[in-house]
């Protein structure tokens, strides 16, 4: 699957509210929430509840990108522009040696 066809196939399940910015506040909701729930898998595995299985990971990943495609949609992007210039960015941060630094204009 490419990512247009993964945005396509979002758009088949999106429930549009008929309001956007009620949209756009209920794509970030669920990005924070989806987010939070990668966040409980490690929490509950460094609290030595049991070993996590990769699959829980690979389920909360696949909502936190389900939202990542739907926000970058609400904001006129595709999901493959929103990869492209995170790579770009990536590699120009490598190039001028600023990887690990902090602040967004690095």
């Amino acid at each position: 699957m490419n990512w247009n066809d993964y945005d396509m196939a979002v758009n088949r399940t999106w429930i549009e509210s008929g309001s956007d910015s009620v949209d756009r506040c209920r794509v970030v909701l669920g990005l924070c929430g989806e987010s939070g729930e990668v966040a409980e898998i490690l929490k509950k595995e460094l609290r030595g509840d049991g070993i996590t299985e990769s699959e829980q990971y690979l389920k909360e990943l696949g909502d936190v990108l389900y939202y990542v495609s739907k926000c970058a949609q609400l904001h006129g992007f595709s999901l493959e522009r929103v990869a492209h210039a995170n790579v770009q960015k990536l590699a120009s941060r490598h190039a001028r040696g600023t990887i690990n630094g902090s602040g967004n204009e690095r």
